[in-house]
């Protein structure tokens, strides 16, 4: 946490399966965020063993990370019964959305994942992004400072700390 990302806002891109996309976060609006996204209208979505399916065909992600050599049954294997922080919004979508075992994306909605699999909050937990919310493409890095979730939440962020700077990410495309 703590890139600051140039954002292709305009014209407005058409934003498919596969790309990275900044929205609004559902949670908190004022907040934005940066994920893949991996099911649009109509898409069918599942993990099975941290293997992401969509439209039951297994994907090669090359992008992904997972950190966590253990399973865990929600994160892993998706959609399942909700564990851990699953918030109402993500809730509603497991209640209203799943068909044979799988999200079935709305029309007008995307299903998006962190890239960083096993440590991301993403749509499994707060459910889908409305298209509305899609504010563009990320095109590059300008700064990036290691932060906390609590530091960038309270916009106690980015006060340059020699130590805590990562130079390696600036002016990396996106």
């Amino acid at each position: 946490m703590g890139d600051v990302v140039v954002v292709k806002r305009f014209p407005r891109s058409t934003i498919r399966t596969g790309d990275v996309a900044a929205f609004r976060y559902p949670l908190d609006p004022k907040q934005v965020q940066i994920k893949r996204v991996v099911g649009s209208a109509g898409d069918r979505v599942k993990i099975v063993d941290k293997l992401l399916y969509r439209n039951g065909v297994p994907l090669e992600e090359a992008y992904v990370r997972h950190v966590f050599p253990q399973m865990e049954p929600y994160r892993d294997n998706f959609p399942a019964k909700p564990s851990g922080p699953v918030f109402d919004t993500g809730r509603e979508m497991l209640a209203r959305n799943v068909a044979n075992g799988e999200i079935v994306v709305p029309e007008r909605k995307y299903f998006v994942l962190g890239d960083n699999r096993d440590n991301s909050l993403d749509s499994r937990y707060w459910g889908f992004i409305e298209d509305s919310d899609i504010l563009g493409k990320p095109l590059l890095v300008i700064y990036s400072e290691d932060l906390t979730t609590e530091e960038v939440v309270q916009h106690d962020a980015f006060r340059f700390t020699w130590g805590r700077v990562r130079w390696n990410r600036f002016f990396k495309v996106l």
